[in-house]
């Protein structure tokens, strides 16, 4: 049963990538509102973490804070939709890259792309697997349609080396000493 709900999701989160951007977008606003009006112990963790990281900020400015990035990771997450199925075509009008002329790795030199950690971080590693190989780390999903799909959608234009992060540093390490960019 768990199975069967699980492709039912991915099955609506297929049809969502038909959707123009803008309306994936509003989506994603709803979303993001009634996650956070509804996921009091998320929101409590946002809250929480907001007043240590900020104290200088009022309440209200950490409230807003913790609403934005709710609205914010929601559309992130639709926008995986794209990532995961839709063209090259669109992805490559949706997602600029500027600098990809240092992605040439000059032989022997190895080459590690720093991201922040941040919502958008699948939209560029989509983007940049049009344009090189490389690995990088995942998280390897409880469940296991979601983990296919992830794996799936991650793997879509150039081989990209997905090494799991409960495997630890060393798969890392000999991939960057095979000269592979690193993400």
């Amino acid at each position: 049963m768990k199975n069967a709900l699980s492709h039912l999701l991915v099955g609506f989160l297929w049809l969502l990538h038909w959707l123009p951007l803008p309306a994936l977008r509003g989506l994603g606003w709803i979303l993001g509102k009634t996650l956070y009006a509804v996921g009091r112990e998320r929101r409590n963790v946002a809250l929480i973490n907001l007043r240590l990281c900020f104290p200088e900020k009022t309440e209200a400015e950490r409230e807003i804070l913790a609403r934005r990035h709710f609205i914010a990771f929601s559309r992130a997450v639709l926008d995986r939709t794209l990532g995961w199925w839709a063209s090259q075509e669109r992805l490559e009008r949706l997602i600029r890259v500027t600098g990809a002329e240092h992605l040439a790795v000059p032989d022997g030199k190895s080459l590690i792309i720093l991201s922040p950690h941040f919502v958008g971080l699948d939209a560029a590693a989509s983007r940049l697997s049009m344009l090189t190989t490389g690995c990088t780390v995942y998280s390897t999903q409880k469940n296991p349609v979601f983990d296919k799909v992830l794996y799936n959608g991650r793997q879509r234009f150039k081989e990209i080396l997905l090494l799991s992060r409960q495997d630890g540093m060393r798969k890392i390490i000999k991939a960057k000493k095979q000269g592979l960019p690193f993400y």
